[in-house]
């Protein structure tokens, strides 16, 4: 069948072979040869339609173009949050709650600044008795404990540098005293160590001066 350029709706003269050489003629009515399209609702970045049906023959059609809701009414704005030493923060940003649009830009967290250790928990050495201290980092931005290290500290000794046979560091330790002919004539203790031997040095010395100008 042979026919010219049509238009829905409009007659035309149609020649139409039947077999070689024997042709029938005849005017015929073009209808529309509709198709049902579906709608398509729009999204913020794209178009969209309601159902519409147009014809494959010609250029009708009942086809609306909607257009882009490019984020409207759906943005939602989000303030800033600076970062700190273990949590991220970000500018502020906004962002569609219709799709996946952001502004969002992450900012890392800072990370710990450490400070200089100190020492807590100190517990003092004693005699037979060992000490201890805590040696604590903090960190200078957030205060958070770092780190820890406990220290020990050597217990302490019975001492008696003045002589008078009771310990010097406090504890109540009593040493056993001499015999009398044991005792110095000079300072009238005895020289239990260096420093007792050197006390008594000074105090001959002493006691020389003042005889000397007496």
């Amino acid at each position: 069948k042979t026919l010219q350029k049509v238009e829905c709706g409009k007659s035309y003269y149609c020649k139409a072979t039947v077999s070689e050489n024997v042709y029938l003629s005849d005017v015929v009515t073009v209808g529309h040869d509709i198709v049902q399209a579906d709608a398509k609702a729009p999204t913020c970045t794209e178009i969209g339609w309601d159902a519409y049906e147009y014809c494959t023959a010609c250029d009708y059609t009942t086809y609306v173009e909607k257009e882009a809701l490019n984020h409207k009414d759906t943005l939602v704005k989000v303030d800033a949050k600076a970062p700190t030493c273990t949590e991220i923060g970000w500018d502020a940003y906004e962002y569609c709650t219709a799709c996946d649009y952001t502004t969002y830009v992450e900012i890392p967290e800072n990370g710990h600044t450490p400070l200089d250790a100190v020492r807590e928990n100190e517990v003092a050495s004693k005699c037979g008795l060992a000490g201890s201290y805590d040696l604590v980092v903090y960190c200078d931005d957030c205060g958070a404990e770092l780190d820890r290290d406990t220290k020990t500290v050597d217990a302490l000794t019975h001492t008696d540098a003045d002589g008078d046979y009771i310990c010097d560091h406090g504890c109540g330790h009593e040493f056993e005293k001499p015999v009398e002919d044991e005792i110095c004539e000079v300072c009238g203790k005895v020289h239990t160590n260096f420093f007792s031997d050197i006390i008594c040095f000074f105090t001959r010395i002493i006691n020389f001066i003042k005889n000397l100008f007496a």
